[in-house]
């Protein structure tokens, strides 16, 4: 699936950072609560199968509870079945120790072969079907964190002056790019089709730093300079996001650093700006899946 963003309102590349595509266990993971948000408790199993050496292969499924408010875990779609993978926990706290059906540190996972054969353990749970027309479509909607780097674009900034006046205020359309590092929280919705599966609300809070040209000459400099020149700078910004399915709200906070020459002469140097932009994804340009 192709990504676009539209201009809206002048606004072009407002947001165009790209999450990590490896979802590695430091950078990635789901929170399985005991008590998740719709109120009612995830139907966690687990589930043994047998696969004799010779026979037929049989499997047992056990009922399961978090002894926990939340433990984390890689999620695997399957049909509608999800595969869980909870992260390692080392100790139980009480009173989980004398819990039968809680997840335990103890407990079996993967392939466990013997001399009479194989035995695989794992935690799943089920989205259910749909299986009449009036029964609203089932989803299980879990909670994420993630880490994101990649490039962001700032395309409207406003800098701040000073109350005197001497330094007015300034609104920029000059498109800022950079390299940018964040968190994100959301959650993924699951359905039993697992093409209809997609992240719903998801608030992000980052660090961006790119190299930045300042401009200076005589207007922007008190007079100080009397000759223009483009020097080189330093841009440092909070990065804050918003994105429901498709569309993103980004709002920075930064500054400017002189770095070479004179640009240590710039009135805006090192002074606040805002930033912000809203963008779209338009999944039908493209035509393609990932």
């Amino acid at each position: 699936m192709k990504t676009t963003l539209l201009s809206i309102l002048l606004i072009s590349a407002c947001l165009n950072t790209y999450q990590a595509k490896a979802q590695l266990k430091s950078g990635f993971h789901y929170k399985i609560l005991k008590q998740p948000k719709h109120g009612s408790s995830l139907a966690l199993k687990y589930a043994t199968v047998t696969k004799p050496k010779t026979g037929a292969t049989t499997r047992t499924d056990e009922d399961r509870v978090l002894h926990s408010k939340k433990l984390r875990a890689d999620v695997k779609p399957q049909g509608d079945t999800l595969m869980i993978d909870f992260w390692g926990i080392t100790s139980n706290p009480d009173p989980a120790q004398n819990c039968a059906t809680c997840v335990k540190a103890a407990d079996l996972l993967g392939d466990h072969p013997d001399a009479t054969g194989t035995k695989t353990y794992y935690y799943y749970t089920t989205v259910g079907k749909r299986k009449q027309l009036n029964t609203a479509v089932s989803y299980v909607s879990i909670p994420y964190a993630a880490t994101e780097i990649g490039a962001a674009t700032v395309p409207f900034k406003y800098r701040f002056g000073n109350t005197s006046k001497i330094v007015s205020n300034q609104l920029l359309s000059d498109i800022s790019a950079g390299l940018y590092i964040g968190r994100k929280w959301g959650r993924t919705r699951f359905y039993a089709d697992k093409e209809r599966n997609h992240n719903s609300a998801a608030f992000t809070i980052g660090f961006m730093l790119s190299p930045t040209i300042i401009s200076i000459d005589s207007t922007n400099t008190r007079n100080e300079v009397k000759t223009k020149s483009d020097e080189m700078g330093i841009t440092t910004a909070l990065a804050t996001m918003y994105s429901y399915r498709d569309i993103s709200f980004g709002l920075f906070f930064g500054a400017d650093h002189p770095v070479t020459g004179r640009s240590g002469r710039w009135v805006y140097a090192n002074k606040p700006w805002i930033g912000f932009g809203l963008g779209y994804k338009l999944s039908m340009l493209g035509g393609g899946k990932d």
